[in-house]
């Protein structure tokens, strides 16, 4: 069974859904620009309404891991940094104000470099939630695997590196089986269960979480 984390959520209701759905984990990404942008204000407040999810500040701007930002997050327990590769100092600097953290490793190119990534992380395994493999921005949909942004292979190589390991990239309620091969500990999803860009889709965070319930 995998946990689901639905990111880039905008709103206190989005997020009370999600979690109501079965939703592990809410993401918020904190920023100054974007459709799935929010403040510090509005993760804040919404953590503190959640009562079965976790909710992740997911910061990609390093600008944000100043003492400022990370104190004003206390009210918080896991922060997602996606930035690769992160240096091994901001995982110990979230450490030292006392959250977990999740890193992120995006393919470039060979498949090899996913486990140099995961093992350049491995000694900081116990400040980490989880490791979560994403897809390049750019990269584009593998119709062999309905839509997924990087080859299932991916997926394999990193997870067979670090548990607990989470996959993202694509994935929608329609193609998320294909990771049963995977069996990622996480299945972490934006853009593939919204009904427009930054506002989600009831039935399909549903959907995705009954499907996950069987990977």
């Amino acid at each position: 069974m995998a946990l689901v984390k639905i990111c880039g959520v905008t709103s206190k209701e989005d997020a009370l859904m999600a979690e109501a759905m079965g939703a592990r984990y809410i993401g918020m990404i904190l920023a100054r620009g974007g459709l799935r942008a929010v403040d510090i204000g509005l993760i804040r407040s919404t953590a503190e309404i959640l009562s079965r999810s976790t909710l992740v500040a997911v910061i990609a701007d390093e600008t944000y891991l100043g003492s400022k930002y990370l104190e004003a997050l206390d009210s918080i327990a896991v922060i997602q940094i996606h930035i690769d590769p992160i240096p091994g100092i901001y995982i110990e600097r979230l450490s030292s104000y006392g959250y977990r953290v999740i890193p992120v490793v995006i393919p470039k190119g060979e498949v090899g470099y996913i486990g140099e990534r995961i093992d350049s992380l491995k000694n900081y395994s116990r400040d980490i939630e989880f490791i979560l493999i994403d897809a390049p921005k750019d990269s584009k949909a593998y119709n062999q695997y309905g839509g997924l942004r990087i080859s299932t292979e991916f997926y394999q190589h990193g997870c067979a590196r670090y548990r607990p390991c989470g996959a993202a990239g694509g994935i929608t309620p329609d193609n998320v089986s294909h990771l049963k091969q995977v069996s990622p500990d996480v299945i972490d999803v934006s853009s593939g269960v919204e009904a427009t860009p930054g506002r989600k889709d009831p039935v399909k965070v549903r959907k995705l979480v009954e499907v996950a319930s069987n990977i």
